[in-house]
C-alpha cells in the first residue's frame, strides 16, 4: 500500500450544484469543517434509498452540506485495497 496518495480534488457549492443521479457516495464538507465520505441518492444527501428522501436524517444543501465533491479514483482504490488486504474471512 503506498504512504502517500496524490489527487485533485475539485469541490462544488452544495447550493449552486447536487450530484447526478448516477452517483452513489461523495465527500462533504459541512459547517463544522468536518470532511467525509457521505451516501446520496438523486443529489440528497445522506440517503441510500428512495424512502430517505425528504426524512430527518437527510441532510441539506446549504445547511449541513456546503462543499461536495466526487471521490476521486485513486482513493476509492486505495480503500478497496486497504479492505482487501485488512479483511476477515
Amino acid at each position: 500500500m503506498n504512504k502517500e496518495i496524490t489527487t485533485n480534488i475539485k469541490w462544488y457549492l452544495a447550493t449552486e450544484k447536487l450530484p447526478g443521479n448516477n452517483v452513489h457516495r461523495v465527500l462533504v464538507c459541512t459547517p463544522s469543517g468536518m470532511i467525509t465520505c457521505m451516501a446520496v441518492y438523486k443529489g440528497h444527501f445522506n440517503c441510500n434509498f428512495k424512502e430517505a428522501v425528504g426524512k430527518d436524517y437527510e441532510f441539506k444543501a446549504g445547511k449541513d452540506v456546503i462543499y461536495w465533491a466526487y471521490c476521486p479514483r485513486k482513493l476509492i482504490n486505495a480503500w478497496n485495497k486497504y479492505t482487501e488486504m485488512n479483511s476477515k474471512w
